[in-house]
């Protein structure tokens, strides 16, 4: 959905540039495959993830579904959604991205342990 809602909003990426790089990455096969998407294969004993998504960016729904999947498997995953962020803001060294690093330095500290 949010291809749709979010897409012009993101200045990063567009549905088309998704599509035509999911094209190229697909080269023909059934995008269902799991080999090609986790969203479709089994992700039991995953190791932790921590996803960081802008409620701005395109991929928002992507992140969700993931992490939801993630949860339901059992494998251990956070989720932060930062508010008017679009796609890899945590890059740019905008306001939310020096806390997201302390976040992400806390939870490699975490799975090193």
């Amino acid at each position: 959905e949010t291809y749709v809602t979010v897409g012009d909003n993101d200045p990063t990426l567009t549905k088309d540039c998704l599509e035509y790089y999911a094209s190229l990455y697909l080269d023909g096969n059934d995008p269902e495959n799991p080999l090609i998407s986790p969203l479709f294969g089994d992700v039991s004993g995953f190791p932790p993830s921590l996803i960081f998504v802008g409620s701005s960016e395109i991929l928002l729904d992507d992140a969700a579904r993931i992490h939801k999947k993630l949860r339901e498997s059992g494998s251990k995953s956070s989720i932060y959604i930062a508010k008017n962020m679009w796609h890899a803001y945590i890059l740019y060294g905008v306001s939310p991205s020096s806390l997201n690093h302390s976040q992400i330095g806390n939870f490699i500290k975490d799975v090193v342990r």
